[in-house]
């Protein structure tokens, strides 16, 4: 039997400035052959720049996304980064726009992180073949910004409720590596 693996996202997925050929996606491809025992096909699916709002469109309304979702076995998602960008760059621009704003932008996120992973659910319901689908924490893509702690706590919380409203579901298997204050580093 061979598995079929789809990654959505933003620029982590695409591989986009990384030293790794092609990101973390073949190499996880990879890994997955090494574990399983069994080839595993992939589709790349990321999209730089995007959004968790754009992602949750592409996931609810378009054929090539749901089509190569429904198919998969393995799903990685990516997402969010994209949402903090503005705020992250009037920061370090010293616009005068406070960090206050962030844990309102990580909500919208939350929300939209939670809206696709339902709807990830909604497109593998009636399947009998198992799933996984592993969601990538965020980093710090501007590590010298101003606000550095500010950001690192919020976006902690961030990740600690994102595992914890995601883990209900039973077939959802959490990758997420405690920071314990090290953030960004």
């Amino acid at each position: 039997m061979a598995y079929h693996y789809t990654a959505i996202g933003d620029s982590l997925t695409t591989g986009a400035g990384t030293l790794l050929s092609g990101g973390f996606v073949p190499i996880y491809r990879r890994m997955a052959e090494r574990h399983l025992r069994t080839p595993v096909s992939y589709e790349n699916l990321g999209i730089n720049g995007l959004t968790s709002q754009e992602l949750l469109s592409m996931v609810r309304n378009n054929p090539l996304f749901r089509s190569a979702l429904s198919r998969a076995e393995l799903i990685t998602v990516t997402i969010g980064g994209n949402d903090l960008r503005p705020y992250i760059s009037a920061l370090a621009g010293g616009s005068g726009l406070s960090g206050s704003s962030i844990p309102q932008a990580l909500n919208h996120t939350k929300e939209h992180v939670r809206q696709i992973v339902h709807a990830l659910y909604q497109i593998k319901s009636g399947q009998r073949e198992p799933f996984i689908i592993r969601m990538v924490g965020l980093y710090n893509p501007f590590p010298g910004v101003r606000g550095r702690e500010y950001m690192c706590a919020s976006i902690t919380r961030f990740s600690i409720h994102w595992a914890d409203q995601i883990t209900g579901w039973r077939t959802f298997i959490p990758h997420l590596r405690a920071m314990n204050g090290h953030c960004f580093r």
